[in-house]
């Protein structure tokens, strides 16, 4: 049996990295996105001490939300914010899982409707 050549690729073929940094430099480079003027300010969850260092994190966070909703499709904002969550750290107690913020969420999924 004679193999074909693949003449198209899906998600699943592309790496995740590679997928979700195309991604956001397509949506920064055509400006998709209606960025929201409290992005400056916001951390990305209550465990966080700060806010993110990159400048384009946006972007970043829309494009791998894209690629999870598109893979897994059927996933709330209730269980995004766990994926997206992270571990507190409580000092000398035993560190404890912590869910993003939801409003980033519920804005990126508004963002990829519009789309």
């Amino acid at each position: 049996m004679a193999t074909k050549e693949q003449n198209f690729f899906t998600i699943k073929d592309v790496s995740a990295k590679d997928f979700i940094k195309a991604y956001a430099e397509y949506l920064k480079k055509n400006n998709k996105l209606d960025l929201p003027k409290w992005l400056d300010f916001v951390k990305t969850g209550v465990a966080k001490e700060l806010a993110p260092l990159d400048e384009d994190w946006i972007y970043t966070r829309v494009a791998a939300l894209a690629r999870k909703i598109f893979l897994r499709g059927h996933l709330g904002v209730g269980s995004l914010k766990h994926i997206y969550g992270t571990a507190q750290r409580n000092g000398a107690t035993a560190p404890r899982h912590r869910s993003t913020g939801g409003k980033i969420i519920r804005w990126a999924l508004q963002q990829l409707e519009k789309l």
